[in-house]
């Protein structure tokens, strides 16, 4: 961590969000999830095979004032395990992460500085993390794809 970082864990989810805190501070909050009926999917782009997490951004931990533009940096670690690589076609390459945000799937890109980070190099299918950055937010589910 870095500076003012603050680190938020979701278990059993498996997201860690890391947050550069300014003036006021910024907490993620778990939402309702749902089911994945309720997200649906674009053939050909983003089908999600897993939904992660739904997650909200406050100013405080009390606060019911949900915010979208964050006015600093967030870093989004999601864990992707054997099984969503499979769902992939075996390898991790073919994982896409991504959220749901106005009504359809979007992928985190190299906008986000989307990358994904293999636990050990030399078993990359069997687990790691996907990493998106960004500075805004509209209450988006997040989940894996292939």
């Amino acid at each position: 961590m870095e500076g003012n970082e603050a680190k938020y864990t979701f278990q059993p989810e498996g997201v860690d969000v890391y947050i550069l805190q300014q003036e006021r501070e910024i907490v993620p909050r778990r939402q309702p999830l749902g089911d994945t009926k309720d997200y649906p999917g674009i053939p050909g782009y983003f089908e999600p095979t897993r939904l992660v997490i739904n997650l909200g951004f406050y100013f405080s931990a009390e606060s019911e004032e949900e915010i979208d533009t964050l006015g600093t940096t967030a870093r989004i670690e999601v864990r992707y395990n054997a099984g969503d690589v499979e769902n992939a076609g075996g390898d991790y390459h073919d994982l896409k992460l991504g959220f749901f945000w106005q009504g359809e799937w979007r992928r985190f890109e190299s906008k986000h500085s989307y990358d994904l980070v293999p636990d050990d190099g030399e078993h990359p299918n069997e687990g790691g993390i996907g990493i998106a950055t960004l500075e805004s937010w509209e209450d988006p589910a997040i989940g894996w794809d292939n």
